[in-house]
């Protein structure tokens, strides 16, 4: 969940077996391969502190599961300035691929359908 330094790295999230949810990075090749099949990639601005971050990310594993074709890329707030103060006092806050925020608070139906959209 830690973006480091400038490097970009990519933390996304995928179900395992029996609906458990775990962070991965994403090689290159992979988020290209991503790309390729059409997965959205949602980003999550968060801090791994923050209770509701956590519920965000509870969510997010619950509306993968029912609808798929999505993924999620974690960013951890307090490792960057820039991300610091543009979200400090917003977090949780979901960015849509075209750049579209949803904030907190946000219900699951509010949740499903900016993920459709």
């Amino acid at each position: 969940m830690i973006l480091q330094s400038a490097a970009v790295v990519f933390q996304v999230l995928t179900l395992l077996p029996l609906g458990t949810a775990a962070v991965t990075q994403l090689t290159d090749s992979e988020e290209r391969r991503a790309k390729e099949t059409c997965l959205k990639i949602f980003r999550l601005y968060g801090t791994s502190a923050c209770h509701l971050c956590e519920q965000a990310h509870d969510m997010l594993v619950a509306q993968q599961f029912m609808m798929g074709g999505f993924n999620v890329e974690e960013l951890d707030i307090s490792t960057c300035d820039g991300l610091f103060e543009r979200y400090g006092v917003r977090i949780p806050v979901l960015q849509h691929p075209d750049e579209r925020e949803l904030g907190w608070p946000f219900s699951q139906s509010e949740l499903r359908d900016f993920l459709a959209s």
